[in-house]
C-alpha cells in the first residue's frame, strides 16, 4: 500500500468564528466624542439643591458616609432621572457623565457625602482594596510600584496599564483640574475598532 502524505489528511487550521459584537455597548471612542449629549447629564439647579439638601440631612443627623442608604438621601426629582442613568450603565453604553455637582469652594466631607448618596442610586459600594476602604482618593502618595509592589495604581504617578474593576458600576468624582495628563492613553486607542 502506498504511503499517503500526512499534509493532505491534516484539517485545515481552526478559525474562531466571533459574531460581531452589537447593541448599545458596541461603540468606539470616536463616535462616543461626536455624541456627547447622548451619554452625559448636566444637573439643573433645582437637582443640585436637591442633593445639597439632602447632604445637609445626613449631616445633621450625624451619619457617617457607611451608613448613608438611598433612603436617607432623598432626592425627588433627581432620583427618577438616576435610576435611569442606572439603567443606561448597567444594560445600555455602560457609562454616563454626569456633571454639575458643586465642588469648588466646599469642604471634601461635604462633596464626599453628595458623591456617596448619589451612589446610592446607582448600588452599594463594595470595597476595592485589601484595607477595607470603600471610598478612596486618586492622587500620588510618592511610593513607588517597583519598591513597593502592593500600592494601588491610583496612588502612583508611574503609568497605568488598562485594567478592569471587579465591580459593576465605578464612579468618580473630580474635585479639582488635573494640571497635565489624563488624555493620552485613552486617545492612543480611542480609534481602535
Amino acid at each position: 500500500m502506498p504511503a499517503i502524505d500526512a499534509a493532505v489528511i491534516r484539517p485545515p487550521p481552526y478559525t474562531p468564528v466571533r459574531r460581531p459584537i452589537d447593541g448599545p455597548s458596541a461603540w468606539v471612542g470616536a463616535d462616543m466624542r461626536q455624541r456627547e449629549a447622548e451619554w452625559s447629564y448636566r444637573l439643573s439647579p433645582a437637582e443640585v439643591a436637591e442633593i445639597e439638601a439632602a447632604v445637609q440631612a445626613v449631616r445633621a443627623r450625624g451619619l457617617g458616609l457607611a451608613e448613608i442608604h438611598r433612603e436617607d438621601f432623598p432626592l425627588p426629582t433627581l432620583g427618577p432621572v438616576l435610576d435611569q442613568l442606572r439603567g443606561e450603565v448597567l444594560n445600555g453604553r455602560g457609562f454616563v457623565l454626569l456633571r454639575g455637582v458643586p465642588v469648588e469652594d466646599r469642604p471634601v466631607t461635604e462633596s464626599a457625602t453628595a458623591y456617596w448618596g448619589v451612589g446610592t442610586y446607582f448600588g452599594s459600594a463594595r470595597s476595592q482594596n485589601a484595607k477595607g476602604h470603600l471610598l478612596g482618593h486618586v492622587y500620588d502618595l510618592g511610593i513607588s510600584a517597583e519598591k513597593n509592589p502592593n500600592t494601588r495604581g491610583y496612588a502612583i504617578a508611574e503609568r497605568q496599564d488598562f485594567h478592569i474593576d471587579r465591580c459593576d458600576i465605578v464612579a468618580l468624582l473630580c474635585l479639582r483640574r488635573a494640571k497635565s495628563g489624563g488624555l493620552f492613553r485613552a486617545r492612543q486607542f480611542d480609534d481602535r475598532a
